[in-house]
């Protein structure tokens, strides 16, 4: 699969003029492609200033939507819209973590974001439920690079 493929990158009129992906990067049958960090690090992810730029010069909005859980459906957060000062906006969707051998782990919004430490674990983003004066609650964690899997997000220059 070419990661670049069909990429739309959207210019949310940050300072830095940084376009980001306007989702997660998909595979064939539309589901978010999960990647180790060493597969992500090969192309264009987020540095950890260029996320904290999206976080504070852009207006983020909860997406609802229904869950079923055990039979029952119920009402939560399913991802954030991040809208820039002209408009535009990109999606997040909470689609959580993967561990290799152990499956799904659902934890909010994450992606990967570059990490230039050398280490066995590397920098991912989590992006919290809740929204703090339309501020998305978000923490830096470091994972297990060799076993975890995360969606990704692009950017580029203008």
């Amino acid at each position: 699969i070419d990661l670049y493929e069909d990429v739309e990158f959207v210019d949310l009129g940050l300072p830095s003029g940084l376009l980001w992906s306007s989702k997660y990067r998909i595979d064939e049958e539309g589901t978010p492609l999960y990647l180790t960090y060493e597969e992500a690090a090969a192309l264009d992810i987020p540095t950890e200033e260029q996320f904290f730029e999206l976080v504070n010069c852009c207006k983020w909005e909860h997406i609802m939507g229904y869950v079923d859980r055990g039979g029952y459906s119920y009402k939560q957060t399913v991802g954030k819209y991040c809208e820039g000062d002209n408009g535009e906006y990109i999606k997040f969707d909470d689609k959580g973590m993967k561990y290799i051998g152990s499956g799904f782990v659902p934890q909010g919004i994450r992606f990967w974001i570059r990490d230039d430490e050398d280490d066995a674990e590397k920098k991912s983003v989590y992006i919290d439920y809740q929204l703090s004066e339309g501020t998305p609650i978000v923490k830096i964690e470091k994972v297990d690079a060799a076993k975890a899997i995360i969606p990704l997000m692009l950017v580029r220059k203008k």
